[in-house]
Protein backbone atom coordinates (compact mmCIF):
# COMPACT_ATOMS: atom_id res chain seq x y z
CA UNK A 1 0.00 0.00 0.00
CA UNK A 2 2.80 2.35 0.93
CA UNK A 3 4.91 1.64 -2.64
CA UNK A 4 1.03 2.58 -3.90
CA UNK A 5 1.07 5.52 -2.96
CA UNK A 6 4.53 6.56 -3.41
CA UNK A 7 4.06 5.77 -6.73
CA UNK A 8 0.75 7.76 -6.86
CA UNK A 9 2.36 11.10 -5.16
CA UNK A 10 5.27 10.05 -8.17
CA UNK A 11 3.16 10.00 -10.93
CA UNK A 12 1.28 13.26 -10.28
CA UNK A 13 4.77 15.55 -9.43
CA UNK A 14 5.45 14.38 -13.36
CA UNK A 15 2.18 15.93 -14.31
CA UNK A 16 1.91 18.84 -12.76
CA UNK A 17 5.62 19.64 -13.38
CA UNK A 18 5.89 18.70 -16.86
CA UNK A 19 2.90 21.17 -17.68
CA UNK A 20 5.49 24.04 -17.07
CA UNK A 21 6.91 24.22 -21.29
CA UNK A 22 7.55 27.61 -21.29
CA UNK A 23 8.97 30.74 -19.28
CA UNK A 24 6.27 32.57 -18.00
CA UNK A 25 3.71 29.64 -18.32
CA UNK A 26 1.36 28.31 -17.27
CA UNK A 27 2.15 26.50 -14.97
CA UNK A 28 -0.31 23.57 -15.93
CA UNK A 29 -2.42 22.39 -18.80
CA UNK A 30 -4.46 20.06 -20.10
CA UNK A 31 -4.78 21.22 -23.72
CA UNK A 32 -2.04 20.47 -26.18
CA UNK A 33 0.23 23.25 -28.01
CA UNK A 34 -1.62 22.87 -31.09
CA UNK A 35 -5.17 23.51 -29.39
CA UNK A 36 -3.84 26.31 -27.66
CA UNK A 37 -2.17 27.77 -30.61
CA UNK A 38 -5.40 27.36 -33.10
CA UNK A 39 -7.23 30.65 -33.40
CA UNK A 40 -7.35 34.11 -34.63
CA UNK A 41 -4.87 36.28 -32.40
CA UNK A 42 -4.68 40.52 -32.54
CA UNK A 43 -1.65 42.20 -31.18
CA UNK A 44 -2.29 43.29 -27.09
CA UNK A 45 0.97 44.61 -26.46
CA UNK A 46 4.28 44.53 -28.67
CA UNK A 47 8.03 45.57 -27.32
CA UNK A 48 11.18 46.48 -29.28
CA UNK A 49 14.24 45.84 -27.78
CA UNK A 50 12.09 46.16 -24.02
CA UNK A 51 10.54 49.64 -24.98
CA UNK A 52 7.04 49.71 -25.69
CA UNK A 53 5.90 50.06 -29.30
CA UNK A 54 2.71 48.97 -28.84
CA UNK A 55 1.10 52.20 -30.14
CA UNK A 56 3.08 52.13 -33.36
CA UNK A 57 2.57 48.22 -33.88
CA UNK A 58 -1.12 49.18 -33.79
CA UNK A 59 -1.16 52.06 -36.27
CA UNK A 60 1.00 50.21 -38.57
CA UNK A 61 -0.84 47.29 -38.41
CA UNK A 62 -3.86 48.24 -38.41
CA UNK A 63 -7.08 45.09 -37.71
CA UNK A 64 -4.01 42.61 -37.87
CA UNK A 65 -5.31 39.01 -37.29
CA UNK A 66 -3.07 35.77 -36.98
CA UNK A 67 -5.40 33.19 -37.69
CA UNK A 68 -3.48 29.83 -36.78
CA UNK A 69 -5.06 26.18 -37.77
CA UNK A 70 -4.64 23.54 -36.70
CA UNK A 71 -4.00 21.69 -40.37
CA UNK A 72 -0.64 23.64 -39.63
CA UNK A 73 -1.49 26.59 -42.32
CA UNK A 74 -1.54 29.97 -41.36
CA UNK A 75 -2.92 33.34 -42.82
CA UNK A 76 -2.03 36.54 -41.34
CA UNK A 77 -3.94 40.18 -42.68
CA UNK A 78 -3.74 43.59 -41.28
CA UNK A 79 -3.93 47.30 -42.89
CA UNK A 80 -0.93 48.97 -43.31
CA UNK A 81 -1.33 52.47 -41.93
CA UNK A 82 -5.05 51.59 -42.29
CA UNK A 83 -4.33 51.72 -46.37
CA UNK A 84 -5.18 48.59 -48.52
CA UNK A 85 -5.29 45.54 -47.27
CA UNK A 86 -2.27 43.21 -46.39
CA UNK A 87 -2.61 39.27 -46.77
CA UNK A 88 -0.14 36.37 -46.09
CA UNK A 89 -0.28 33.01 -45.87
CA UNK A 90 1.56 29.80 -45.15
CA UNK A 91 2.18 26.93 -42.95
CA UNK A 92 3.52 26.37 -39.72
CA UNK A 93 5.64 24.06 -37.48
CA UNK A 94 6.80 23.47 -33.96
CA UNK A 95 10.08 22.47 -32.68
CA UNK A 96 10.31 19.01 -31.37
CA UNK A 97 10.39 20.79 -28.08
CA UNK A 98 7.86 22.66 -28.78
CA UNK A 99 9.21 25.97 -27.74
CA UNK A 100 9.46 27.43 -30.87
CA UNK A 101 6.71 28.40 -33.81
CA UNK A 102 8.35 28.69 -37.38
CA UNK A 103 6.46 30.33 -40.13
CA UNK A 104 7.06 29.61 -43.73
CA UNK A 105 5.16 32.51 -45.72
CA UNK A 106 3.70 30.72 -49.01
CA UNK A 107 1.93 33.90 -50.85
CA UNK A 108 2.81 37.55 -49.37
CA UNK A 109 5.49 39.88 -49.48
CA UNK A 110 8.31 37.56 -49.16
CA UNK A 111 7.29 33.69 -50.49
CA UNK A 112 9.54 31.16 -48.92
CA UNK A 113 10.64 33.77 -45.89
CA UNK A 114 11.03 32.12 -42.36
CA UNK A 115 10.35 33.71 -38.96
CA UNK A 116 10.98 31.82 -36.10
CA UNK A 117 9.14 32.56 -32.31
CA UNK A 118 9.97 31.61 -28.93
CA UNK A 119 7.01 30.78 -27.16
CA UNK A 120 7.10 32.27 -23.88
CA UNK A 121 3.47 31.65 -22.62
CA UNK A 122 0.72 30.27 -24.12
CA UNK A 123 -3.00 29.43 -22.87
CA UNK A 124 -6.24 29.92 -24.48
CA UNK A 125 -6.51 33.14 -23.79
CA UNK A 126 -2.59 34.38 -24.24
CA UNK A 127 0.27 33.47 -26.82
CA UNK A 128 3.27 35.32 -25.95
CA UNK A 129 6.09 35.32 -28.22
CA UNK A 130 9.47 36.89 -28.74
CA UNK A 131 11.47 36.69 -31.89
CA UNK A 132 14.48 38.94 -33.96
CA UNK A 133 13.28 40.78 -36.41
CA UNK A 134 14.91 41.41 -39.86
CA UNK A 135 17.14 44.60 -38.61
CA UNK A 136 18.74 42.60 -35.73
CA UNK A 137 15.96 43.83 -33.57
CA UNK A 138 14.30 41.27 -30.62
CA UNK A 139 10.40 41.92 -30.65
CA UNK A 140 8.41 40.62 -27.61
CA UNK A 141 4.57 40.10 -28.73
CA UNK A 142 1.63 39.37 -27.15
CA UNK A 143 -1.37 38.26 -28.89
CA UNK A 144 -4.71 38.07 -27.43
CA UNK A 145 -7.72 36.29 -29.41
Amino acid sequence: MKTQKITLLFVLSLILFAGCRYEEGPKITFRSVKARLEGKWAIEAVSKNDKDETDNYKNALVNYELDIQKNGNYDLKYRPLNIGNYTEDGVWVLSDDKKVITFTQNKGANPGAKSAWTIMRLTNSEFWAQYTDGNGDKIYVKLKP
